[in-house]
């Protein structure tokens, strides 16, 4: 490595990090929540709504590969204790088959209504 390309290397290391930490932190919110959600529909949403379980549970094994390739074991797994913690705060009591009709919703938005039968 030449003088002027170390230079460059740190450069980029001392602009680029802040960055790139800053969206690593957002998405692995992003993939954690939908983790999360995913798993909460499964065990909860089965007693107001038919779900297609096979598919609720390829697609949260999906994400968490992803998490785990994309963000690391270690810190996505404490991503995920944390989003966790504040969506079990966030769920209103006794408005379990209100927040399976949103789910419900929300995923034909996204045109996965076949988790749904």
């Amino acid at each position: 490595m030449t003088p002027q390309t170390r230079r460059l290397s740190v450069m980029l290391m001392l602009c680029l990090p802040a960055t790139a930490q800053a969206r690593t932190a957002e998405t692995g919110r992003e993939v954690a929540l939908a983790l999360v959600r995913l798993v909460h529909l499964q065990k909860v949403c089965p007693a107001f709504l038919a779900i297609d379980q096979g598919l609720a549970s390829t697609m949260a094994r999906n994400l968490l590969v992803k998490g785990y390739e994309e963000f690391g074991a270690d810190a996505f797994e404490k991503t995920v204790e944390t989003v966790s913690d504040e969506f079990r705060r966030s769920l209103a009591p006794n408005r379990d088959a209100d927040w399976c009709a949103d789910e419900r919703e929300f995923y034909r938005r996204k045109n996965r209504d076949g988790l749904f039968r």
